[in-house]
């Protein structure tokens, strides 16, 4: 949302915001872009809720716009090649709290890896 806010000629750039998680249930909530009004009441702004949610009973369901954009997929990131490649840039946010000091370091390492040369 906030790239599309940021850069008005994001529609014609080739974009794919990658999503993993270990876990099969989490994967296919965000697939499935659907969220309660206190998922969505969690810091995000009204503007950008009425602007890429719709009302959908007593969900917020993400607009298709926003959802072309999002690759969810189950991936462990502790794996010594978790297939991740050509990257421009990459957000390891809230999951590097959860690996001991030696899993952050095989993770980020692996995610240097997955950067393109100028990422």
């Amino acid at each position: 949302m906030l790239l599309c806010e940021s850069i008005p000629v994001l529609k014609s750039w080739d974009i794919k915001i990658v999503g993993p998680d270990i876990s099969s249930a989490m994967v296919a909530k965000a697939q499935s872009g659907r969220y309660s009004q206190l998922e969505v009441g969690r810091g995000l702004p009204n503007q950008l809720l009425v602007r890429y949610f719709r009302r959908d009973d007593a969900e917020w369901q993400a607009k298709d716009e926003l959802r072309e954009l999002m690759d969810f997929r189950v991936l462990n990131l502790t794996r010594p090649d978790p297939g991740l490649t050509g990257f421009d840039l990459v957000f390891l946010r809230n999951v590097l709290i959860y690996f001991t000091a030696a899993t952050r370091v095989q993770v980020l390492n692996a995610a240097a890896k997955a950067l393109r040369p100028d990422g």
